[in-house]
């Protein structure tokens, strides 16, 4: 939200304008897919939390299942347990700066 807010120059706040645009980083792709990290956060004490996260999205997760046979939990876990042998830990997730 607060990046979206940088395009309204009178929205008035209880804070003092931001002088310097914060760092933006682009996440990975939805399969890993033509994108190269540079930055990795271990996310391996929390892939359950993030399993039980994408299972509240039951509507798109049998969508998924149904349209295309993907079963997007375990998709995800393919892909965190990639970047993480990227990075040298069990799951990780990837990112890039934006330049």
């Amino acid at each position: 939200m607060a990046v979206s807010l940088l395009l309204y120059l009178n929205y008035k706040t209880e804070h003092k304008p931001h002088t310097l645009i914060p760092p933006i980083f682009f996440m990975d792709t939805l399969a890993g897919v033509n994108f190269l990290p540079t930055e990795y956060v271990d996310i391996s004490d929390f892939i359950r939390t993030k399993e039980r996260m994408l299972l509240c999205h039951q509507s798109q997760c049998k969508w998924l299942k149904k349209h295309d046979g993907i079963d997007y939990v375990d998709f995800m876990r393919k892909v965190a347990s990639f970047r993480g042998l990227q990075c040298g830990v069990p799951y990780a997730e990837g990112f890039r700066p934006y330049s």
